[in-house]
């Protein structure tokens, strides 16, 4: 079975991406199969692809983190996996992923991923002084490191998150015939806890 990588952030449409894909094709890994988030504490990306690759046979669908930093290094290892990449307006992902951080916090698989594109992000985040136009620098410098890394890769597919041809585009990208649509998992709820 071909091997795919959602090379999206979160908060862009990740999980009902993944909940699709294993509808038509197989299985998904998000974060470690094995390890608590907590294991990566203080762990580089070169540190969590080791562990990555002692389980890549088990799965052919990697979504989250720390995946979507390792597109790169996917890419060299697997040359025939395909990559997917969710984007959506810059505002609107700095609002969600926001209410994400303020909710969850930011769990330590994350941070080392998203280091990779803000060094500094953990002392911002412990001193509350990560910015609109912090975020918004990882947002772009991953998206477009993404875009310009696979420009005219075959097996790249960059859809925006409200396309509505989404569940035809991603099957005639890995040529699977099914009947399953595409869905939005509706996930705001959990957003909206309010704080006492």
């Amino acid at each position: 079975m071909t091997k795919v990588l959602i090379a999206s952030l979160q908060r862009c449409g990740t999980q009902s991406t993944t909940k699709f894909l294993e509808k038509i094709t197989s299985p998904s890994v998000q974060f470690s199969p094995t390890l608590p988030s907590s294991h990566f504490f203080g762990k580089n990306l070169d540190d969590i692809f080791s562990h990555v690759k002692e389980h890549e046979e088990r799965f052919c669908i990697f979504s989250n983190a720390p995946y979507f930093a390792l597109y790169d290094r996917f890419a060299n290892e697997y040359p025939n996996m395909k990559f997917l990449l969710m984007t959506r307006k810059e505002e609107d992902w700095v609002r969600s992923f926001k209410q994400l951080i303020k909710i969850y916090g930011i769990d330590s698989m994350s941070m080392a991923s998203l280091q990779k594109y803000l060094p500094d992000i953990g002392e911002r985040y412990r001193s509350g002084s990560l910015s609109d136009e912090d975020l918004l620098h990882i947002y772009n410098t991953h998206n477009d490191g993404v875009i310009s890394f696979f420009k005219n890769n075959k097996n790249f597919l960059h859809l925006d998150l409200l396309d509505k041809d989404m569940s035809k585009k991603i099957k005639d990208f890995l040529g699977v015939k099914s009947l399953a649509r595409f869905e939005k998992i509706d996930n705001t709820k959990i957003y909206n806890i309010k704080n006492n």
